[in-house]
């Protein structure tokens, strides 16, 4: 409801008539919800490293397609988005955890390219690996950053901006998958983060 009151300036401008205080109210509260919920979830999830839950033999370029169709909508305008993604990419995961993970890569790529910018994301099968490779052309990180980017609430957002478990959440659920990643960057120069999965048959049981 508060999403949908939020997202209607029309409605807001007709209910709060001269009252535009009301309508920011409620667009804060909005959003306020959802940084909560986030929250929420990410802690969740990092309380949980090592926990089970159902996984099957999937394409990971699927899952990395419809959160893609999600997560590009809410993304700045101008940010142009390359995708080149294999087809047949099996692995042995969870479909919305594995989700989750691109999620927060598209996210951080959205802050650190403010001003708009170019996220590319590729992925492909190299022999017993699916690689996954997502590219921004944003600020960057200098060394320092890059060796404490998935530490546990490291963050270089404002106060407010961020938890600080959104890559530290990717890398939890990486390695639950038993796979690894990997970043590089130098500022002003963006970022990469590569992921890698080991390759499963289809017919495999999941």
């Amino acid at each position: 409801i508060l999403q949908a009151i939020s997202g209607n300036t029309e409605y807001l401008e007709l209910v709060c008539g001269e009252k535009p205080d009301i309508a920011d109210l409620t667009t804060n509260i909005h959003d306020s919800v959802e940084k909560g919920v986030d929250l929420i979830n990410n802690l969740l999830h990092f309380s949980k490293r090592g926990g089970e839950y159902s996984k099957v033999v999937l394409d990971l370029s699927e899952v990395i397609r419809e959160t893609h169709e999600i997560i590009a909508k809410v993304l700045n305008r101008n940010i142009e988005i390359v995708l080149s993604l294999d087809k047949n990419l099996f692995v042995n995961g969870n479909r919305s955890v594995l989700s989750q993970v691109f999620m927060n890569l598209y996210s951080n790529a959205n802050d650190a390219m403010p001003n708009g910018g170019t996220l590319t994301v590729e992925a492909k099968r190299k022999g017993t690996k699916v690689l996954a490779l997502v590219s921004d052309t944003g600020i960057g990180m200098d060394e320092k950053t890059i060796e404490k980017v998935f530490d546990p609430f490291f963050t270089l957002k404002e106060v407010g901006k961020g938890t600080g478990l959104g890559l530290s959440t990717v890398l939890g659920i990486v390695e639950e998958h038993d796979g690894a990643i990997s970043v590089s960057s130098k500022p002003g120069k963006g970022a990469s983060f590569k992921i890698s999965f080991p390759y499963t048959e289809p017919t495999a049981a999941g």
